[in-house]
Formats: structure tokens, C-alpha cells, sequence
């Protein structure tokens, strides 16, 4: 049996030509190591902003546990339910013909038409004019757009009590100190940040939804000693990683998973996609872990670079 204190395919002696490896774990670092503090930089922060914490800026997708949509505040389409738009949407895989719809659900040439139609009219796909000339289709396309990925995310599932979504929180809180408290994980916390319906005066909550901020207890070197360290901590666990990024991303999934601990009560959002999303202008957060000015120079950089670009 294979100890698991060696390499299954080592780095360094593997088949792999170095180069490209050298590569891959350079990409691999890059999408792991945390960005530099903004507040580390010489810049004014409207104080306005740092006090009531709201701001808005432009669209970027979560990468960890996707904020789920709440079913119950999508209108019906076409004559047809929330839950069956999603179905479509999910099944669709991204991309549909027309067509498509009234084979794979039955529907008249007439009802797939509406349904297409008023599906585009909501903004959860778009007609692929370019997808339709390149296969020389008789019939329309349409891709699933960002709107449309979100409802392939939402959930059907009955709403929280402000009292089970708060010792939801609480329970949350307590994993942070735990993982920051035990020197096993690789990870730590940083910082933590509730925002969305959980800050609203509402007794029916859909969920809570966290943004996480992780910092790495391994230093990032220049000979990539923090890979082989990666890599140990991943075999250690026993677990079956397909791929050379899957071990090296094992450390700090496994303090994802840690927090989330399978409670659908908790929603946890990266820090990037927390401070790039796109914001209505009352949205409001609460600092719960780490520093309440850094945030705050955060989000307002992330605006003045989003207002330059839209300018």
C-alpha cells in the first residue's frame, strides 16, 4: 500500500514538462494568494463611507458557496412558475435552441417561442445571434446570462427565523475562533462580513450570507516550498484529489467547509467577489472580524476604480 508521506506523482520528478509546471503553480499562486490591503496605500476614504459602510459597485460572480436566490421573489414567466424557469435553466446547461424547449418539455412551437421571449424579456438569457450563424440553425439560440446562472442557483427551501438565521451566525463565529485558535488548518481567518437581508428588518429570512476573508499561515516563497507543504497537508487527510490543484486547493477548501458545516443557513461569499459585487445604494454590511477601517478603504477604492471604468 502506498504511504501516504510520499508525493503520488512528484512535483518535481513528474512526467510533466517543468516548464509547464512551473507555470501551472505559478497560476495556481496567483489565485490563492490574498491581495495586498488597499489601505496599504496613501489614499482618502470618504468618511461617510467608512461610518455607514454602503457603497456600490459593478457585477463580479462569487467563487465558493453561491448566494442562493430566494424562489419565492421571482414572478412567474410565460404562465410558468419559478421552479420550472429554473428547471429549464438548469438543464439548458448554459445554451438552448428553441426548438429544444419543445422537445425536452413539450411545449407547442408557439409556447416555446413565449417562453424564449419572456425569458429574454427578464434578462435570464439572450438571443446568440452569433452561436445561430455559426451552426446555420433554422431556429433562435439563447445563453443563460449572469440573471439566469443566479436562478439556476435559487432555492425553493422555506425561509429562516431572525432567531435560527442570529444562533446561525453565533454558531458561525465560534468555527472562526476555532480554525484561528488550532494550528492544524493552513488558513485562518481574517476577516468576516455579514451583509444582504440579515441587516433588514426582517423576521422571514432566506439565509445568511457571510463574506470570508482567508489568509494563508504558509508564506508564498519564490521556490514554491509552500506547494510541497500543501501537498503533504492534502495526503495527510486521506482523502482522493484527482488533480495536482485539487491537493494544493485542499487546505484552504477544508477550512470553507469547516465553516459552512453543511448549515444551509450559511451562504459564504469570497472577499473578492464581497467587495466587487455589484451593490444597490442602501446596501449595508457589519464588520464581524478584522478591521472595520480597512474594510471600509476596501469597498470605497473598489467604487472610485469602478466609477473610472464606467466613465
Amino acid at each position: 500500500m502506498q504511504s501516504r508521506s510520499s508525493p503520488r506523482w512528484p512535483i518535481w520528478r513528474c512526467s510533466i514538462e517543468s516548464e509547464y509546471l512551473s507555470r501551472l503553480v505559478d497560476l495556481t499562486e496567483f489565485l490563492i494568494r490574498p491581495t495586498m490591503s488597499p489601505c496599504a496605500e496613501n489614499q482618502s476614504v470618504p468618511t461617510s463611507l467608512a461610518t455607514t459602510r454602503e457603497c456600490a459597485q459593478s457585477t463580479q460572480k462569487g467563487d465558493l458557496f453561491p448566494m442562493t436566490l430566494d424562489l419565492a421573489t421571482v414572478p412567474p414567466i410565460a404562465g410558468e412558475s419559478a421552479i420550472r424557469i429554473r428547471d429549464i435553466l438548469r438543464r439548458s446547461h448554459g445554451a438552448f435552441r428553441e426548438d429544444w424547449l419543445s422537445r425536452k418539455f413539450r411545449y407547442s412551437e408557439s409556447q416555446a417561442h413565449e417562453i424564449a421571449k419572456a425569458m429574454e424579456s427578464a434578462g435570464f438569457v439572450r438571443w446568440d445571434r452569433e452561436r445561430e450563424r455559426r451552426d446555420k440553425s433554422p431556429f433562435q439560440w439563447y445563453s443563460v446570462t449572469d440573471a439566469g446562472d443566479d436562478i439556476t442557483r435559487a432555492s425553493a427551501a422555506r425561509r429562516i427565523r431572525r432567531k435560527t438565521a442570529n444562533a446561525a451566525l453565533m454558531e458561525f463565529m465560534k468555527r472562526v475562533q476555532r480554525i484561528n485558535a488550532s494550528p492544524e488548518y493552513l488558513y485562518s481567518v481574517k476577516r468576516v462580513a455579514v451583509f444582504g437581508s440579515f441587516l433588514e428588518r426582517r423576521e422571514r429570512l432566506g439565509d445568511v450570507d457571510v463574506a470570508v476573508d482567508l489568509k494563508s499561515r504558509v508564506a508564498f516563497d519564490k521556490k514554491h516550498k509552500w506547494v510541497e507543504i500543501f501537498q503533504q497537508h492534502a495526503w495527510a487527510t486521506g482523502r482522493s484529489f484527482s488533480t495536482f490543484v485539487e491537493e494544493i486547493f485542499w487546505p484552504r477548501r477544508e477550512v470553507l467547509l469547516m465553516l459552512k458545516s453543511r448549515k444551509r443557513s450559511i451562504s459564504i461569499q469570497s472577499w473578492g467577489s464581497f467587495v466587487e459585487m455589484e451593490k444597490p445604494k442602501n446596501f449595508r454590511y457589519k464588520v464581524l472580524f478584522g478591521d472595520v477601517d480597512e474594510v471600509g478603504c476596501e469597498l470605497a477604492r473598489a467604487r472610485r476604480e469602478q466609477r473610472i471604468e464606467s466613465s
